[in-house]
């Protein structure tokens, strides 16, 4: 635990605190890292919110039961995300579940101990504020096409909304750098394996994806963005905008 530590959590501290060392030195002494295992929950709807997480590692899907009672996926968790925290603010219990995809570390916070560094650091607080609003914009855009689009759409915005979160330049293509089954993307589109692969199939002979033994990347991102008529990157919410509010915030107070 301590090598993962001095390497994965620390270079992402780095990143998105930067020039805050007290912060960080803070978050590490307040925190304690975990790993969760592939197909683990997080946390299940209804559970007491006794914790926020900061993800260090991995992949994990956030779900929701729906007015009409179907269970939908409703975002996705990677690396930088801060998790739990809306919730503990707010003082309810748990309305959705998040299921580990990939085995995924974290930073463990006690909700008290969170809120005692929110009101210890203002610009921690202004921070989240700031990434909570630009991750829930994205999320409305991604229940929308979730919960109503054809699963040919469902699918490509999927990969698009994949790559804008986590994906890897990798020459002249997008390298999602994380081993996900068809179980779990057919889960996060909302349908069948077999649909799910049929879709894969489809865009993978049309030299759009890559994807073999779980490892996807994205070929020709203008037309998968077109397939999933999602509108373009420069209005989309990116997690490399996300981190950059982050520093931006933390680093006016």
């Amino acid at each position: 635990m301590g090598d993962i530590k001095a390497t994965n959590t620390l270079g992402l501290l780095d990143k998105v605190f930067g020039a805050q060392h007290d912060l960080r030195k803070e978050l590490l002494a307040q925190s304690r890292l975990i790993t969760v295992r592939k197909d683990d929950y997080l946390w299940q709807t209804g559970a007491s919110a006794n914790h926020v997480w900061l993800q260090v590692s991995g992949f994990c899907q956030i779900s929701q039961v729906l007015l009409d009672g179907r269970l939908a996926s409703i975002g996705i968790g990677t690396p930088g995300d801060i998790l739990g925290e809306a919730e503990v603010l707010a003082g309810t219990v748990r309305a959705n579940e998040v299921m580990i995809r990939e085995s995924a570390s974290f930073l463990q916070i006690e909700a008290i101990k969170f809120q005692k560094l929110l009101d210890q650091w203002p610009s921690l607080s202004s921070a989240m504020l700031a990434t909570s609003n630009a991750k829930f914009l994205g999320m409305i855009d991604f229940c929308a096409v979730m919960q109503s689009a054809d699963v040919a759409t469902r699918c490509a915005y999927l990969f698009v909304f994949l790559g804008d979160l986590c994906g890897q330049p990798d020459g002249a293509h997008t390298r999602i750098p994380y081993q996900i089954s068809q179980d779990a993307l057919a889960s996060l589109a909302g349908t069948s394996r077999q649909t799910l692969n049929g879709a894969l199939n489809r865009l993978r002979d049309a030299g759009i994806i890559f994807y073999e033994k779980g490892r996807l990347s994205i070929m020709d991102q203008h037309r998968l963005e077109a397939l999933a008529g999602c509108r373009p990157v420069k209005q989309r919410i990116t997690k490399e905008k996300m981190m950059a509010m982050l520093e931006e915030r933390l680093a006016v107070t």
